[in-house]
């Protein structure tokens, strides 16, 4: 399973702490009350993320989202360590007290703390009927224990990361006020530790532009820290081969030889085969990843017609992954107008279009890639899959509505479930839907639920997720 980022916005609640989700930088506000970031730049402890430069009449302010997550009457309760008159809620006062409480509204989703001192420490902001004892929740520890493996992409905001940095210091530090930053990721010791709790596989992509001693501490921290028997899968940044990601694609072409077409390819072979090299060394074992385009033949050619010198025979790579998704077509308008007929058919059309995908489209694909993995020795894996009706551009606003509509329609159920079968049918050792949790959007509605509680009576996916694990014994 993909999870999902645990940004201040997400509708995936990981942490009994909600101050965990709060991104490392704050607004700057001066005087108090004062537009946003209208104050001087703020600066933070290193080692703790509290801002330590607040001046007198002065305030930071850290933004959460209280979403879909938190029904209208959700009480939270916050305190601190420091001056009684150091933390604000909008809304709370503390009267004296380290102990503020603040109780969700109707319309109410932005949840203001604002800091007017440099002296707070050990801020807790927890939902008042659960009192916090680690940190994870265990409505979350439970849905993440359904899964065998879970691929942390999003919690490396690997798509996201900060090119400048590239050394192990600069990571975000696992005493930090903050669990996620945007452009840094969880600490891996938070992502070790989720692991450790349910016991699932790690499935670890490494920043694009990381030096080999990065790659040889965090082998070495998931050898310290582990507690269990669970595998590690290692993979070279994301979707090198997808412009969309200009860091990482940029940084291969710019690497490659950049002469020939499949320069910057090759780069993405022996750099995946160069950190296997150094994580090994560390003594640990894992399996090694090379990602793929999927519904396409161009990786699925590239690999069949060259098989020698190095890097094209793949030494020291275990695994081939792809991304099988169904309806990626569904936006086009050429050559075929799937977007015309999808409007004027409505959600059965969407639905034929999505069962045919899933019979031809989504077959073809995985048996051109099987016959590489078989050819090569190589495991097949799934490094995402699931419906991908995503509208191109996502302002077309009629379209984003009937894919949204789409995936909460009981007949969702029925396409992912025949889906699923198929999948595993077709043999991958490990099939990663994308992904767990996440609002629906123009952005996309990849979430198996739209935000974390949500019933299963409404969550189609979730549920055919469920039951073809219920089916399978898994």
């Amino acid at each position: 399973m993909n999870l999902s980022n645990p940004n201040y916005y997400t509708t995936e609640r990981a942490f009994q702490n909600y101050m965990h989700y709060g991104d490392e930088n704050m607004i700057s506000i001066a005087p108090i009350g004062g537009s946003w970031n209208g104050g001087p730049a703020l600066t933070y402890d290193a080692v703790t993320g509290y801002p330590n430069n607040i001046g007198a009449g002065n305030e930071a302010v850290m933004g959460l989202v209280m979403n879909s997550c938190e029904p209208v009457g959700t009480s939270f309760t916050i305190t601190w360590t420091g001056p009684s008159n150091g933390i604000f809620v909008d809304g709370s006062t503390s009267a004296g007290t380290n102990t503020l409480t603040w109780t969700k509204n109707v319309g109410q989703e932005n949840f203001l703390v604002r800091f007017r001192s440099n002296s707070i420490s050990n801020l807790v902001i927890r939902r008042t009927a659960e009192p916090i004892t680690g940190l994870f929740r265990k409505e979350f520890l439970d849905r993440c224990k359904r899964y065998n493996t879970l691929r942390l992409m999003n919690w490396g905001a690997i798509n996201e990361w900060d090119t400048n940095i590239t050394t192990w210091s600069q990571r975000i530090p696992n005493t930090h006020r903050s669990k996620y930053s945007l452009v840094r990721g969880c600490p891996y010791e938070t992502m070790i530790d989720l692991c450790n709790e349910t016991q699932c596989n790690m499935w670890m992509n490494v920043p694009h532009v990381v030096n080999d001693a990065w790659i040889t501490n965090l082998c070495n921290l998931i050898q310290s820290r582990r507690v269990g028997n669970w595998k590690v899968y290692l993979e070279w940044s994301n979707e090198v081969w997808n412009t969309f990601f200009v860091a990482q694609h940029n940084y291969a072409v710019a690497n490659s030889a950049n002469v020939n077409p499949w320069d910057w390819y090759e780069y993405v072979i022996t750099k995946t085969q160069a950190i296997g090299t150094v994580a090994r060394a560390t003594g640990l074992k894992i399996d090694l990843v090379l990602n793929l385009q999927a519904h396409t033949t161009d990786h699925t050619w590239y690999l069949k017609d060259r098989v020698s010198p190095a890097p094209y025979n793949l030494d020291g790579i275990n695994t081939l992954a792809i991304a099988p998704y169904f309806g990626g077509r569904a936006h086009l308008t050429t050559p075929t107008d799937y977007r015309g007929q999808l409007l004027a058919g409505g959600l059965t059309e969407v639905f034929n279009h999505l069962n045919w995908h899933i019979d031809n489209e989504c077959v073809s694909s995985i048996n051109s890639i099987k016959s590489v993995c078989a050819a090569r020795g190589k495991n097949l894996v799934f490094y995402e899959s699931g419906q991908h009706l995503l509208a191109a551009p996502d302002t077309d606003t009629p379209l984003v509505n009937l894919f949204i509509s789409a995936n909460r329609d009981g007949r969702m159920y029925d396409a992912y479930v025949k889906y699923l079968r198929l999948c595993h049918n077709m043999t991958p050792t490990l099939n990663c839907i994308f992904d767990s949790a996440r609002e629906y959007s123009n952005k996309g509605t990849w979430g198996l639920v739209e935000y974390e509680g949500q019933s299963l009576t409404l969550a189609h996916k979730q549920r055919a997720w469920n039951d073809w694990l219920d089916e399978t014994k898994q």
